[in-house]
């Protein structure tokens, strides 16, 4: 830039955390991260014909000419699970127990997982080192609908390539082509508009809210302190320790964060128990 060379880099994404970028130098052309703008479909076809349209990254082979047995069963538990055998399992989300059935299973080595679930952040399961996909409430009672009227309930899987835009041979008229390139360059343009400019004022602000927000602790601390003395000193104290607005929690190495944030030096995080080994 200093000898008039024009510098474009990537803004790189190490998300899907917000503030993950890889480079954000304010002095260089930063092309922005977006998202991949599609989904990754698995289409399951059951054993009367009927097909259901679900997620799924698994990376392995998983031949969709061979209709696997399958069984609706209580994914929470891996002894139960185990008994299952040579089988893919259909789990039923209950609350908030998705990552919890999604590791049971991968423990439980049966064949795979179908997961029928409301939540549509997946982006941590849909590429599952097991053989799995995941259906949202509406598709999922079909295969629910299924095994509840087969004695012999069975399903194959089929994956289907979201490559229609990207394939030269997909024969997608240049029309529609030029309508997604134009979609494309709008998309990218909104990603530009939505990334935040790391200048000076916008550095001072940041920091001058994060001050007022120190005093507030402080002040808030400090009341406590003072109101837990006058409760000491009134005898009417309790038996067990003094509460203060603080917890320290010792987690395994294996725990992965269920969300971060990087701002100015100060990173944070909120850790997920789900994952823990």
């Amino acid at each position: 830039m200093e000898k008039g060379i024009f510098v474009s880099t990537s803004s790189g994404n190490e998300g899907p955390y917000i503030g993950t970028l890889h480079n954000g130098t304010p002095w260089v052309l930063n092309v922005a991260a977006g998202t991949v703008d599609r989904e990754f479909g698995a289409n399951l076809t059951l054993g009367n014909g009927t097909s259901v349209g679900g997620l799924s990254l698994y990376p392995g082979n998983f031949s969709s000419s061979d209709a696997f047995p399958i069984a609706f069963v209580d994914c929470e538990s891996e002894k139960e699970l185990k008994k299952i055998g040579n089988k893919i399992v259909v789990c039923l989300e209950t609350i908030d127990k998705l990552n919890e059935q999604f590791y049971t299973v991968g423990n439980a080595k049966v064949i795979g997982g179908f997961f029928i679930t409301n939540n549509t952040d997946l982006e941590f399961l849909t590429e599952s080192r097991f053989p799995s996909a995941f259906f949202n409430l509406v598709e999922g009672q079909k295969i629910l609908d299924y095994i509840k009227s087969e004695s012999d309930p069975k399903a194959s899987v089929a994956d289907e390539l979201v490559a229609e835009f990207s394939n030269p041979n997909s024969g997608v008229a240049s029309s529609d082509q030029q309508q997604y390139d134009e979609k494309n360059i709008q998309r990218r343009v909104y990603d530009a508009l939505n990334t935040e400019h790391l200048g000076l004022r916008n550095r001072i602000e940041k920091k001058s809210a994060y001050s007022e927000e120190l005093k507030e602790q402080y002040i808030g601390l400090q009341n406590l302190i003072q109101r837990n003395e006058q409760l000491y000193g009134s005898g009417n104290a309790p038996t067990g320790g003094v509460a203060l607005p603080f917890i320290l929690v010792q987690v395994q190495q294996s725990c992965l964060p269920g969300d971060r944030r990087w701002a100015d030096g100060i990173y944070s995080s909120w850790y997920s128990f789900a994952y823990c080994g």
